[in-house]
């Protein structure tokens, strides 16, 4: 079989250090040469796909080291038989979790506004592929996660951070609790502008009933 190559990244095989990474590829390819895929088999040491269309002989085929994480292209036929390929693009594969991870650096800078409809436009013109407003919504949202973490996970982290305080500050006042109230944290801080300057800042959240609870506050420098 003749080595090609895919996207510029893949070649017949070629080792990828585990099956998430492989599959992003895979689906950057599809996206790219506009046609579409379905998941003969995948489990945890193999991953085979064919074309949507049945009478085509495009085929890829991968399977794990010895059994490792890593997985290798064991075989690939990259040779579109059928004259539906372009006709069947609905591009099921721009998936959300692909385009977050595609436009994530454009969240990097915390001060540029990069809205669901510049995510359409772009994915547009870099892949003549259109999306829903709502896809768009929920890719913008993967790639605040693969930047930020998810929401969870950082609420995980909250407990371990509650000795701190009582190592910085000896005597500071800490209770474990708020099992009812909403996921919800707002920081906020306002200027002090008296003799001792600095800035005040608070945590707060919402009970059941909508009504503010206080969590913590602090003076810090401005």
């Amino acid at each position: 079989m003749d080595k090609k190559v895919i996207a510029g990244e893949v070649i017949d095989g070629q080792v990828y250090k585990d099956k998430a990474t492989l599959k992003v590829v895979i689906e950057n390819y599809a996206i790219a040469e506009r046609f579409q895929f379905w998941v003969d088999r995948s489990n945890a040491i193999s991953y085979t796909l064919l074309c949507i269309s049945e009478d085509c002989e495009w085929r890829f085929k991968a399977s794990s080291i010895n059994e490792s994480q890593m997985f290798k292209v064991r075989e690939l036929n990259d040779k579109h038989t059928s004259p539906l390929k372009d006709k069947v693009y609905e591009q099921r594969q721009a998936s959300s979790s692909l385009i977050g991870g595609i436009i994530k650096s454009k969240f990097t800078n915390h001060k540029r506004k990069y809205t669901p409809k510049d995510i359409i436009n772009d994915v547009k013109s870099d892949f003549g592929v259109d999306v829903s407003y709502m896809l768009a919504w929920r890719a913008k949202e993967k790639a605040m996660n693969f930047l930020r973490g998810e929401p969870v996970d950082s609420y995980n982290k909250l407990p371990g951070y509650l000795y701190t305080p009582d190592m910085t500050y000896p005597g500071s006042h800490i209770r474990m609790g708020f099992d009812h109230y909403r996921p919800i944290v707002v920081v906020d801080g306002s200027h002090l502008k008296s003799t001792y300057t600095g800035t005040l800042i608070s945590a707060s959240t919402l009970d059941g009933a909508g009504h503010i609870m206080p969590l913590a506050y602090g003076v810090v420098d401005s």
